[in-house]
């Protein structure tokens, strides 16, 4: 039936007012039991059976399967987001009760930021090829129709769908379209849903669910013109209690390169991964590429308290519209399964799994489903909703951990804040003496953080050049002829169109593997120098004298470092950096939107956290290079004799036409230039804030008063006092 399934059952009840089971098989010429197997698997309907009913009713064979659909039945899951939802509400209720003095105003509206971005649902992204169902299964999952889902490619921009009680109240419409941001061509952050002033400022448009179609399709009346890249949309679905979805465009449109890149940055927000890859094409190289590609970005994340999380069990391989194999067939369907999860793993390199945790059986992350037939979704609904169910127990105790890490940090500066005080007040003279001693160093101060800065920015460069000798010269090593051969041969590939193309990609893996890891461990070095560098910053040295050291408005060098990274948009080995300062590094990057159960995993030792970073910068580039030789290979005829070598020889020709090795240099250089950036900001910042610091120092002391250090004192230990009773 070319894929069609008809709802017997719902045609037996709509259309003919309840008839029996009986009397419709008595009718049409069919056995009861026939009419029951039917009913449970509508699979099971044959042309001959459409055609027999068609027929005994008065109807053409077109009128009966355009028949009105039932209407859908929502995903049913436990509201388990409720607990982390009173927590964020009593903190945020807690915060905004505060009494504490204005002159803390800066750690309240930090402490307010982190509650906001760390307790936020985990965010689930649909993904894959154009054309494979990614917007119908959504609207299965939750009971609607508002997403727009044709046959052809629909969605075009990054549909973001959250529950109607998500809808801040400055929003009256159910949906808003937004563009880019012009200035740093960023695109819309749902994470700054509340921030009216941000969403006005990107909205194009906002209205009802046709706007989906007006603006977010390709064939929608604004589509072309509007420049639109994402679009928030609010639906009462029970799922949405629990979790956000997001339904990004699809790849290899062919006519859209943006779509492909909206899709890869997108996606690296997410916390769980559905890729969708149509059962009668299922994993084919392209996909197997992009799965890799998902695979070292996604969070890894770890069980927490009672929610048992398996590795990987927040990524669904799934083939899609699995009713068109053979009416839904069960046995061929596990083949296919298996034989794409058998060439999946061919494409791996041995290092594949090094960082990060491996399921005991990769076969199980595979799944089929249609909304069509119950039964060949079943296994996805279950292992999707018992894991939509466990993410807020484990979103909830992290946060808990990192807010209570944070509120004793603070705590340990405001002893010392406290301290201060009183010391200003027994001796405001030896205090005195210490600013002049600052002062008098000052100058030596600087040139020997110049002379530290500089030589991490000749680190920097040093690591430039030799990240680009070390791939250039494993590049020259591999992409031989020679070594191909006998690469085909220790892999044992077949003269076949498939083996080539699963050896394509895992020959591009060899290539992602090396960079990413030449990447990382230079990196990393560079993490030890930026640590080197921090650590000779030598606050108490500089300000201090006969043992006396100012403790009044504590100076923490690695957070005013880090400050230099919120206005700078790619962080490049930074990011590395930020993955090794625990709690602090998982601030920093749930801020710059990074996902955030990955940021959360930073805290708590997480090994994920580099190899992601890495990975998002040579992904996409790796990716493009994966896609181009496999296209390559694929028009390449195979002749007889010694066909290994044509192979090879083809090969390395598509390497060079490619400009492979070019490319990845390339994206090198954009790493280490990013990475100047953002250290030349961060030094900055930090040479900045020790300068004001000080300042805040000496107005402390020019205006001595002892009534107003007291008052000073106290309201240290109020806040003292709000921090030790925070309600997590």
């Amino acid at each position: 039936m070319d894929g069609i399934i008809f709802d017997l059952k719902n045609f037996r009840s709509k259309h003919l007012n309840g008839m029996s089971q009986e009397e419709f098989a008595k009718q049409v010429g069919i056995s009861q039991d026939k009419v029951s197997r039917m009913e449970s698997d509508p699979s099971q309907v044959s042309l001959e059976v459409l055609i027999k009913i068609a027929t005994h009713f008065g109807m053409s064979l077109d009128e009966l399967i355009s028949l009105p659909k039932p209407i859908m039945h929502a995903l049913s899951v436990d509201y388990t987001w409720s607990s982390a939802e009173f927590i964020r509400r009593t903190l945020l209720d807690y915060i905004r009760k505060n009494e504490v003095s204005e002159s803390y105003e800066k750690d309240i509206h930090e402490l307010t930021a982190l509650v906001e971005k760390t307790i936020r649902k985990p965010k689930v992204a649909f993904i894959g090829r154009s054309d494979v169902g990614k917007s119908t299964m959504i609207n299965t999952l939750l009971g609607t129709t508002k997403m727009p889902a044709h046959w052809t490619p629909a969605t075009a921009i990054a549909v973001y769908i959250k529950h109607t009680n998500d809808r801040p109240d400055y929003m009256d419409d159910d949906v808003w379209v937004f563009r880019s941001d012009m200035a740093t061509n960023e695109t819309w952050d749902d994470t700054r849903l509340g921030d009216e002033e941000y969403c006005r400022s990107l909205k194009l448009s906002s209205g009802n669910y046709d706007l989906l179609n007006t603006y977010g399709t390709r064939k929608g009346e604004h589509f072309a013109e509007s420049k639109a890249t994402a679009a928030v949309v609010f639906i009462d679905s029970s799922l949405l209690l629990d979790c956000d979805i997001v339904d990004l465009p699809g790849y290899g449109t062919g006519d859209r390169l943006e779509d492909d890149a909206l899709s890869l940055r997108e996606k690296r927000k997410a916390d769980v991964l559905v890729y969708m890859s149509i059962a009668n094409g299922f994993m084919r190289s392209e996909d197997i590429s992009y799965v890799k590609d998902a695979i070292l970005s996604l969070a890894d994340i770890q069980s927490c308290g009672e929610a048992e999380i398996k590795p990987l069990a927040n990524l669904f391989i799934v083939a899609s519209q699995a009713h068109v194999i053979d009416h839904g067939n069960q046995t061929e369907l596990k083949n296919i399964l298996s034989a794409g999860c058998e060439r999946f793993e061919k494409s791996l390199t041995d290092g594949f799994w090094d960082e990060r945790r491996k399921p005991d059986s990769l076969l199980e992350r595979f799944y089929t489903y249609t909304s069509n037939s119950p039964a060949l979704r079943e296994r996805f609904e279950n292992d999707f909703s018992r894991l939509i169910e466990a993410l807020p127990q484990v979103v909830e105790q992290k946060t808990k951990d990192i807010i209570a890490e944070w509120a004793a940090s603070k705590d340990d500066d405001l002893q010392n804040v406290i301290s201060g005080y009183q010391q200003l007040l027994d001796d405001r003279k030896r205090c005195e003496e210490a600013l002049k001693e600052y002062d008098r160093n000052e100058p030596k101060r600087h040139a020997a953080f110049q002379k530290a800065r500089q030589k991490v920015v000749e680190g920097i460069a040093r690591y430039k050049r030799e990240s680009r000798d070390e791939v250039a010269d494993y590049y020259s090593d591999t992409i031989t002829v020679d070594h191909l051969v006998s690469l085909m041969e220790q892999r044992d590939v077949k003269k076949k169109k498939d083996d080539l193309q699963v050896f394509s990609t895992y020959v591009s893996g060899l290539l992602q593997d090396k960079t990413n890891a030449v990447l990382k461990k230079k990196s990393k070095q560079l993490t030890a120098d930026i640590d080197e560098f921090l650590n000779a910053f030598e606050v108490s040295a500089a300000i201090s004298v006969e043992s006396v050291s100012f403790k009044i408005a504590p100076f923490s060098k690695e957070q005013a470092f880090a400050a230099g990274l919120t206005g700078v948009a790619t962080y490049g080995a930074l990011a590395i950096w930020a993955a090794s300062c625990g709690n602090l590094g998982g601030y920093i990057l749930v801020a710059k939107g990074v996902s955030l159960l990955s940021a959360l995993g930073i805290s708590v030792g997480g090994t994920a956290a580099a190899t992601s970073a890495v990975a998002s910068i040579g992904g996409p580039v790796v990716l493009g290079i994966a896609l181009a030789l496999i296209a390559a290979i694929s028009v390449f005829a195979i002749f007889s004799g010694g066909w290994r070598k044509s192979v090879a020889k083809k090969f390395v020709e598509s390497c060079r036409n490619e400009r492979v090795l070019d490319k990845l240099q390339s994206n090198m250089n954009t790493y280490w230039n990013d990475t100047q950036a953002a250290f030349n900001a961060s030094a900055d910042s930090l040479d900045a804030e020790w300068k004001k610091h000080i300042e805040d120092l000496r107005e402390q002391l020019r205006s001595y008063d002892v009534d107003t250090i007291i008052k000073a004192r106290n309201e240290a230990e109020k806040m003292r006092n709000f921090l030790q009773n925070i309600p997590c």
